[in-house]
């Protein structure tokens, strides 16, 4: 009786040493799993947060450079872009032909700038014309003051056409003259446009861009 308990309890011995055996790698293994389980979520962590600061970074470095792409557009448009001018047609007329020599010149009436020009002078701010008192004169002042942007392009192909027919009609024999004219400026901005042909050209468009 005794000999069948022990051999009893001994089987019960070995069955639970056997169990605890045989559980040993199956809790080593789920704590080798918690243990990658939680390795992984921490490399996720540290990935999110990499990831986090890059775009913080890159979107600190995307407005840095907006800011300058837009100061630079400020600035190159403060410096190059043609300013409207705000002086009168009277004061910029008294301005541009005090330099000028008007003794070989006549004023021009409406009829004769559309003539010589094309243009209608009742469709402009202000138009003043001095042309030549002969026909072997080079001599010509010509100042337009635009209503808006829209009527530049057809001045200045007035004001360039104007200095190509009269290079043409001296070539050839008016030797002061076509040099004359090839000296001339044409100075067509936002809202004023002038062509002068003279003795000194540069001096009326240096008026011209002081009183503009």
């Amino acid at each position: 009786m005794e000999q069948t308990t022990t051999n009893r309890t001994r089987k019960t011995q070995n069955n639970r040493q056997t169990k605890e055996r045989a559980e040993r790698p199956d809790r080593a293994e789920r704590i080798e799993r918690a243990e990658r389980a939680g390795r992984t979520e921490r490399q996720q962590k540290k990935s999110k947060a990499q990831i986090s600061s890059s775009d913080r970074n890159g979107l600190v470095m995307l407005l840095k450079w907006l800011c300058v792409f837009a100061m630079g557009a400020f600035l190159y448009f403060q410096l190059n872009g043609e300013k409207v001018s705000e002086t009168g047609f009277a004061q910029m007329q008294s301005a541009v032909t005090a330099p000028a020599d008007l003794t070989k010149m006549q004023k021009a009436n409406n009829q004769m700038i559309k003539r010589l020009y094309g243009i209608d002078p009742t469709s402009y701010s202000g138009v003043l014309l001095y042309y030549p008192l002969t026909n072997m004169g080079a001599e010509e002042l010509m100042l337009v003051q635009m209503k808006d942007e829209s009527q530049k392009e057809t001045v200045q192909k007035a004001l360039e056409a104007r200095q190509a027919a009269q290079v043409k009609s001296f070539e050839g024999y008016g030797v002061e003259q076509t040099a004359m004219l090839k000296k001339s400026i044409i100075d067509v901005r936002s809202n004023y446009a002038l062509f002068i042909s003279g003795d000194n050209p540069g001096a009326v468009d240096a008026a011209f861009d002081g009183a503009y």
